[in-house]
């Protein structure tokens, strides 16, 4: 089945952590297949570009999708020179249909090509075409009909004909040898043909191992560094180091209570009592002192 591609983007860590996953076997397949270091790293960073903008549900088929678009980018690589100037898709699909539908058209009657060239065509009345023929007019619609059944039949077999043909060149699809219009019948008439697709998913599944035959090669130096600045451009630099000023907050000095030695506590207490004491012998001497006698008045 074709794969649906859908617009996407991955990030530069994603791409980056796969490039290191993978790059060193893309990269080797490449030079298997090119024989050129050059072309092998022009590939490697074709192939991880178009990673970049393409959505992969199943991860775990992201070897095997990288390791077809670098056989494919190769043969195209080594095929370049061999390829014709490419036809229009949308003019090689008329093409082929045309065919079809004019060998389908070879079956009808003389009678009928006329009704449906009056019918369709010329867009003539029903009315019209009995009196041209000397016909009912139920007539005429019974003859349309039939002949538009007789044509489909047809046409559908001579899409299972060109299918036989274009199948039978998938060899060559795969390995690039089909001149570019070939390629592109081949193309367009595999997006609509489900037996196709089966047949080349069948191929794709029987040759997905073939690519660890190769011998690993060091992946040069940049290369990871050249995708990911062609991607995404220039990293972003790290922040610089600042100074941060610290800016400590107020501390509240708090007061502690003064802890005052065992025996200064002590004689602090005794204070009061002494003072008392001293206030009694005082008052006490002064009742018991003898008082002064009083002098004689003459």
């Amino acid at each position: 089945m074709s794969r649906t591609i859908q617009p996407f983007t991955h990030d530069r860590e994603t791409l980056a952590a796969q490039f290191d996953a993978f790059g060193p076997l893309v990269y080797s397949f490449a030079h298997r297949l090119t024989h050129e270091a050059i072309a092998a790293e022009t590939i490697v960073q074709d192939v991880f570009k178009n990673l970049s903008r393409t959505y992969i549900a199943d991860q775990n088929s992201l070897s095997s999708w990288l390791l077809l678009m670098t056989r494919k980018s190769s043969l195209q690589h080594l095929n370049a020179s061999a390829i014709d100037e490419p036809l229009a898709v949308e003019a090689l699909r008329w093409q082929e249909k045309r065919d079809s539908v004019h060998h389908a058209f070879s079956f009808l009657t003389d009678k009928q090509k006329t009704l449906v060239q009056w019918f369709y065509f010329d867009g003539l009345s029903q009315y019209s075409i009995a009196k041209r023929l000397s016909m009912p007019q139920k007539t005429v619609n019974n003859q349309i009909r039939l002949a538009l059944q007789q044509l489909k039949p047809q046409i559908n077999r001579g899409q299972e004909k060109l299918h036989a043909k274009v199948s039978g060149n998938l060899v060559d699809y795969l390995n690039a040898h089909l001149p570019a219009n070939e390629m592109a019948a081949f193309e367009q008439h595999l997006a609509t043909c489900s037996i196709c697709q089966s047949e080349l998913a069948d191929w794709h599944a029987l040759t997905e191992d073939l690519p660890y035959l190769s011998d690993q090669k060091q992946v040069p130096s940049g290369i990871k560094e050249r995708l990911l600045e062609a991607v995404y451009g220039e990293e972003p630099p790290e922040p610089e180091d600042v100074d941060t000023l610290v800016i400590e907050e107020p501390v509240e000095e708090v007061l502690k209570p003064t802890v005052e030695h065992p025996a200064a506590s002590k004689e602090k207490s005794r204070l009061p009592i002494l003072a008392a004491a001293l206030v009694l012998a005082v008052g006490a001497s002064a009742l018991l002192s003898p008082k002064p006698k009083k002098k004689a008045k003459l």
